[in-house]
Formats: C-alpha cells, sequence, structure tokens
C-alpha cells in the first residue's frame, strides 16, 4: 500500500481483485493468456495489487517481468517493452529496430517495419511463457507513448493461446489516448479499483496497534482520505504518531492533521497539472464540504 504506515508486506481491502487475478493466472497457466487494465486515482493501490499478484506468481515458479512507462517526454518509443524484453527468461532478447534496411523507406514500409516489430514481441512474450506461465506488468500506461500502446493492443490479440498474463495500471484521469487505445481491442478486461471500505481500514487501522484500535478512528479516516491507500497511509502515520489510537478523541485528530506539510503535498502534485479551472472547482468543494450539491458547485 502506497505510503502506509503499517507492518510490511500488509495488504487489506483488495481481496476480491486478488482473488479474480490469481484466477487469470491460472488461466494463463493453462494456456488461456489475456491482458487486462487496473484502472484507479493515483494512490488507489494498482500498483500493490500488481505486486500482490507478482507474489502469487513467484510462488508458483511463474517469472514476473515489470516494465514502466515514464512521464519524461524524452523517453525512446516502446520503453518499458525494451525493459521488459531484456528481463524475459531464457536467452537475451533485444527488440529489433525499424530500421528501413528490409522494408524500404515508404511509409508502408514503415508500416510493415512496426508490425513485424509488434510481431516480434508477441513472439517473444509468448515464447517465454512456456511451459509454466509468465506474468508481466506495464504500469502508469497513462503516460505511454502511441507506439508503445500499439504495440500492447497488437500483444492483447495474440494472448488468448498463450501462457502470458499481462497486467496493466493505469490513471482514470486525465483520459488518456495510449489507454483508449489499449482499452478498445478486443478481449482487454478492464477493472477500476474504488477505495478502501470502512472494513478494510479498520484492518489496516488493527495492524497498527495490535487490534486495540478505537474503531470510530476508521469512521475519521475514511472521511478524511475517501479510501484512497496513499492518503490513507499519510493520515494513519500522522495520527499515530500525534494521538492515542486506542481512546477516540476527534478534535485532538482533527488538530493533528490540519495545515500539516505532508499532506498538503500529496495533494498538491496531482493539482499542478490541472486546469485553473479545475483548481477553482476543487478549491470551492474543499471548502463547502461534503454536503454541497454539483448543481452548487457549478454555480459557485
Amino acid at each position: 500500500m502506497g505510503g502506509a504506515y503499517a507492518p510490511a508486506g500488509l495488504f487489506v481491502g483488495r481481496e476480491q481483485e486478488l482473488t479474480e487475478l490469481r484466477g487469470w493466472l491460472t488461466d494463463a497457466q493453462a494456456g488461456r493468456g489475456r491482458l487486462a487494465v487496473l484502472q484507479g486515482e493515483p494512490g488507489m493501490g494498482k500498483t500493490r495489487l500488481a505486486e500482490e499478484l507478482g507474489a502469487v506468481a513467484s510462488g508458483r515458479a511463474v517469472p514476473v517481468v515489470w516494465g514502466r512507462c515514464p512521464a519524461d517526454t524524452g523517453a525512446p518509443p516502446l520503453w518499458p517493452l525494451r525493459r521488459i524484453v531484456s528481463q524475459l527468461p531464457g536467452s537475451h532478447h533485444r527488440l529489433p529496430s525499424t530500421g528501413d534496411e528490409d522494408f524500404g523507406s515508404s511509409a508502408e514500409g514503415s508500416a510493415a517495419a512496426r508490425f513485424a516489430q509488434f510481431e516480434w514481441l508477441a513472439d517473444a512474450i509468448v515464447q517465454a511463457a512456456e511451459p509454466n506461465g509468465l506474468l508481466v506488468i506495464v504500469e502508469d500506461l497513462h503516460w505511454a507513448d502511441s507506439t508503445t500502446a500499439a504495440a500492447l493492443g497488437h500483444l492483447a490479440g495474440e494472448l488468448p493461446r498463450s501462457r502470458a498474463l499481462v497486467v496493466i495500471t493505469a490513471r482514470l484521469l486525465p483520459a488518456s489516448a495510449a489507454v483508449g487505445d489499449v482499452l478498445g481491442r478486443p478481449g482487454v478486461m478492464q477493472r477500476q479499483l474504488a477505495g478502501l471500505d470502512r472494513n478494510a481500514i479498520v484492518a489496516y487501522l488493527d495492524s497498527v496497534d495490535g487490534g486495540r484500535v478505537d474503531q470510530r478512528y476508521a469512521d475519521l479516516v475514511l472521511r478524511q482520505t475517501a479510501g484512497n491507500c496513499l492518503f490513507l497511509g499519510a493520515v494513519v502515520r500522522l495520527l499515530a504518531a500525534g494521538v492515542s489510537l486506542r481512546s477516540y478523541d476527534e478534535d485532538a485528530a482533527r488538530a493533528t492533521l490540519a495545515g500539516r506539510r505532508e499532506l498538503i503535498d500529496l495533494v498538491r502534485e496531482p493539482m499542478g497539472r490541472v486546469s485553473a479551472d479545475c483548481r477553482h472547482l476543487v478549491e470551492t468543494a474543499s471548502v463547502a464540504g461534503d454536503d454541497c450539491s454539483v448543481t452548487e458547485l457549478v454555480a459557485a
């Protein structure tokens, strides 16, 4: 759980999603692979869920390879897939270039070269998945270049008869052409991660203090974080350092959280990427509170 103040290895609130992913891994090992996209707001635990699936795969002796789409616009095309190819089990692999020496310099030649590159990538992953399966994890699809998105879309069509499971993480917003391209391919599975519910937050708090936490703090934390794992970890860490979690004191808890730089920074980073109008709307909503309707916000 990103940024969580809790024992190492803690995993709560995603049991249903993990059960489904385990089933997809089992299917892949039986020769029915697929590509799945896990979507959610920043901090919803997409990477943590993928890590847990990776641990399951490792426990089954299934190789796990990772790639991440960088936010840096200077990254070369197909960067995450180049990283993945270099980790594939077996002989050393290297994604071929799309040089025009074999295909000519025309537009048709370039398209043919790209298709050949995508086919090589799919074949390499399908072959590496034999005989016991392969888990490929690609993070941050929302940052992907168009060529990476196209390659993943092509790969999706080759997986149903393979032993490979490809799991991709992506943010819900802002809208991304790369995410839309991959999700638009036949057979791609999509799952959206919502915030953790009260039961998961209770389990999380119990892990902090050996099950002796006043559970009313779960309601406070849920109101403060909406179950966002990243915010949850930061809020619980601050509360644990500032109040006794065994004795409920809402005033002391709110005073502990008020104006804390750690929480401000967590909000400031994503807000820096949205428009001024959007920031104004969020600022208005933060002042108006949970009872403010959408109509009232728009009017403001």
